[in-house]
């Protein structure tokens, strides 16, 4: 019965060093990955609005490169922490979460402006009245 136990211990001690291990893994930045796909915005959503599942199968949780046109940018005291592309019309966008760190001068990026951003494709956020396509550990190349 001891040696039951002794094994039990030793099993949840390994498997919770494990799970702590994953959970506390970091992330790895998307600056220094090459992107998988370069396109447009406006191709980028045309892709999703098209055909959503393959576009899932060629774009979701890959690095890829978008160019568009900045219609929002966000800072939180001073850091900048998102950037909203045009996705070729007023209620598709592009909504581009910049990677903890991302340094840009507020003011130095305006709406109207042609940026390209590289980041981690989630997917499609589809409601009634708009769409997003969602590019998460952003930075901007």
């Amino acid at each position: 019965m001891k040696n039951f136990i002794r094994a039990f211990l030793v099993l949840f001690v390994v498997v919770a060093g494990y799970a702590l291990f994953m959970y506390f893994k970091p992330v790895p930045g998307t600056s220094g990955q090459d992107p998988v796909y370069r396109i447009s915005a406006s191709d980028l959503f045309e892709a999703y609005e098209n055909d959503q599942d393959n576009a899932k199968i060629k774009f979701e949780g890959k690095v890829i490169e978008v160019e568009g046109e900045i219609l929002e940018v966000t800072y939180q005291e001073g850091v900048l922490t998102s950037v909203l592309l045009s996705g070729g019309s007023e209620l598709n966008a592009v909504n581009c979460s910049m990677e903890a760190g991302t340094v840009a001068t507020e003011g130095k990026l305006k709406s109207g402006t042609v940026i390209k951003v590289k980041g981690v494709c989630q997917g499609i956020m589809d409601s009634d009245l708009f769409a997003d396509v969602i590019l998460n550990r952003c930075v901007i190349e």
